[in-house]
Order: structure tokens, then C-alpha cells, then sequence
């Protein structure tokens, strides 16, 4: 549609509060890089391994077939076999709307999160539990299957949603608030 007379699209700003999104983004960069040292670092390690025990002991006395049938169709929501699908549509339908930055950004972030899982699970090579619930191999840390789940969404939400209430409801889940849910409340 590129004739006289034609709307042209405009397509919404992804950082439309750039403020307060590098302020988000620089609190998550630098959690996540004190997880990572807290990893990387024996002592710390060995605290985390007490929980990671603790939490392992939990998990495995009250196993139940409803929660572990849960737990399986997770883990095969974060496989490559549904999360490439999943991205190569979101890819596809922004290449067809035009949305050239949505699409190079969700692609970067895509690209990005697949080459630091390899990179990062080779560098802290932490082992998994011995009792697992599905047959895998590799290190545990970081999690591969939360990584692409994660990235596949936040970045779907961000470059699929226009900027404003809808995308903050999306992006978090809606806080109960005097018995109503405030995203519902406010999207009267």
C-alpha cells in the first residue's frame, strides 16, 4: 500500500519510557550477574547447594502423578521442538506486518539467549540432580528450557503488544487488589 493517499503504519516505540525501562533492565542485569557470581563463587555455591538439596528432598517426597504430569508438560513446552515454532511464527507475522525493529529486536534476543545458554552451561558446568524427572544431558545452570521459555515470551509480549496497560499486563501477572484484578479494574 504504498499509493498516494495510503495511511501509512506507524509502528509504536518499544521503549516508549525509556527511563524506566533501562532502570528495569539495569536492576535485572545486575541480579542476574550477582545469581551468576553467587554461582561461580565455591562458598556461595555450597550455601545454594544446601537449598538445591533441601528443595530436591521436598520435591521428591511429595511427588504425585497429577503434579509430575505437570511438571513433564512444562518441560516439553520448552523444548526446541515448541519454542523454534513458536518464534519462527512471531518472526513471520512481524516480517509480514513490516515491524522490522520489533522483528530485529526479537530476534536478537532469541539469538542472544541461545548463544549464552551453551556458552554459560559450559563455563559453571554445574551437574544436575541424580534424580531427574525426564532423561537429559548437560549441565543444569542455567536452565536452558527457562532461558528459551523466557525469551520466547517476554520478547514476544514486547514486540506483539503495543505499549501501555495491555503490555503491562502481559508481561506481569495481574495483582489482586481488593478482591478485583487491577489489570481488569483499570481496562474498564
Amino acid at each position: 500500500m504504498s499509493g498516494p493517499g495510503a495511511a501509512e503504519r506507524v509502528e509504536h516505540a518499544l521503549v516508549p519510557w525509556p527511563g524506566r525501562d533501562i532502570t528495569v533492565t539495569v536492576v535485572a542485569v545486575v541480579l542476574t550477574a550477582a545469581v551468576f557470581v553467587a554461582v561461580a563463587e565455591h562458598g556461595a555455591l555450597a550455601r545454594i547447594q544446601h537449598l538445591d538439596d533441601a528443595w530436591l528432598r521436598i520435591m521428591i517426597s511429595h511427588r504425585s502423578g497429577p503434579v509430575t504430569a505437570f511438571a513433564k508438560f512444562l518441560n516439553v513446552l520448552g523444548l526446541v521442538y515448541v519454542t523454534l515454532p513458536v518464534r519462527i511464527v512471531i518472526a513471520g507475522f512481524l516480517a509480514l506486518r513490516r515491524r522490522w525493529w520489533r522483528l530485529a529486536a526479537f530476534a536478537g534476543a532469541v539469538l542472544l539467549s541461545e548463544i549464552l545458554i551453551g556458552t554459560l552451561k559450559g563455563v559453571y558446568h554445574r551437574a544436575r540432580p541424580p534424580v531427574s524427572l525426564v532423561t537429559t544431558t548437560g549441565a543444569s545452570f542455567p536452565s536452558g528450557h527457562a532461558i528459551a521459555a523466557s525469551v520466547t515470551v517476554v520478547a514476544a509480549v514486547i514486540a506483539l503488544v503495543a505499549p501501555g496497560r495491555a503490555r503491562v499486563c502481559l508481561r506481569a501477572p495481574p495483582v489482586a487488589t481488593r478482591g478485583r484484578w487491577s489489570c481488569r479494574r483499570t481496562a474498564r
